[in-house]
């Protein structure tokens, strides 16, 4: 998001969350791919969804307690 522009903590630190939770994801839609239930596409999209509205949620709360922070604009 625009706000991880202005702060270095929240970009360094919402990019290492986001890369571990996206391969925790990858592995649940290898697994998910494995077993070929019906339901494993929606493991897939809602996986995703919720690993993206974790990490933009997680840099906005870095950002805001940043000190360093540059308001975004």
């Amino acid at each position: 998001m625009r706000w991880t522009l202005t702060s270095r903590l929240a970009w360094d630190r919402s990019h290492r969350l986001g890369s571990k939770l996206f391969m925790g994801a990858g592995l649940l839609f290898i697994a998910a791919g494995i077993i070929g239930k019906p339901w494993a596409l929606g493991v897939a999209v809602g996986g995703t969804v919720m690993v993206t509205i974790i990490t933009v949620g997680y840099s906005y709360v870095i950002w805001k307690g940043d000190p360093n922070r540059v308001p975004p604009g």
